[in-house]
């Protein structure tokens, strides 16, 4: 996550004068290849993670199940880093990145366990429906539980009580579905990027739409994270929690 804040707050002013003489279709060609360019990154990094870590922890479940987990957290935070480097200064942009993955960690569903946040947190469960890390954990332990769900053996019932007291889900479907919602999550941080990357790229004599000075505008009144958490929720299962929640917020910052 650390070396994706650099990848676009490190070269922000050199890319702003090369866009503002190729135009728009340099700006999106910037913003893509920048992000195709870092894919080798994350496919590589999680395997050199999963060569060191599976040899300790040696979990029943095979490898490259273990791996997909790794590349879901590694897309999840790289999009992240992608978003912090266009919201915060170079110098104090991974610094925030580091604490707000510690802050997801926080929402990973362990402690509080994720039964007890659904039954009384109410709206606020939205942040862990939008953090990558319970994905993570949910994925980890659906996979691992296969090996011991055996009906008649006292594994099968000791697993499933498990499972039940910390509110996670079981199965081969809720792995898939944790992996594609970490990845979505990703890509719901890149968009944010992008928005950002559009406006800080932005010539300052290019004519704007209504709809972007309205974005604009909206975004200086009630501050971006409103709106980076609405856009968010749309990948979990609590969107319209979530939106009323931030209709709240707005109201009262507002």
């Amino acid at each position: 996550m650390v070396s994706a804040v650099f990848t676009f707050g490190g070269e922000l002013d050199v890319l702003r004068r090369e866009i503002e003489a190729g135009g728009w279709t340099t700006r999106i060609a910037v913003f893509v290849g920048k992000n195709l360019a870092e894919i080798p990154f994350m496919l590589a990094g999680p395997l050199f993670f999963s060569a060191v870590y599976l040899p300790m922890l040696r979990p029943d479940s095979d490898w490259w199940q273990q791996y997909l987990i790794f590349v879901g957290v590694e897309v999840a935070c790289y999009g992240f880093g992608y978003m912090l480097s266009m919201l915060f200064p170079l110098g104090s942009a991974h610094v925030v990145g580091v604490v707000g993955v510690f802050g997801f960690s926080v929402c990973s569903g362990t402690s509080p366990n994720l039964r007890t946040v659904n039954e009384n947190l109410g709206p606020l469960r939205v942040l862990w429906d939008i953090s990558f890390p319970r994905y993570a954990v949910e994925a980890s332990i659906a996979v691992e539980a296969e090996y011991f769900l055996k009906p008649g053996q006292a594994s099968d019932e000791s697993t499933r009580t498990f499972a039940d007291y910390y509110g996670f889900s079981l199965g081969m479907g809720t792995f898939w579905k944790d992996i594609v919602v970490m990845i979505c999550i990703g890509m719901g941080f890149r968009v944010l990027a992008g928005l950002l990357f559009w406006y800080h790229t932005k010539g300052r004599n290019g004519k704007t739409s209504f709809l972007t000075r309205a974005t604009t505008r909206g975004l200086k009144s009630i501050g971006l994270w409103p709106l980076i958490v609405a856009m968010l929720a749309f990948f979990s299962s609590s969107a319209e929690a979530l939106v009323r929640f931030v209709r709240l917020l707005s109201l009262f910052l507002s």
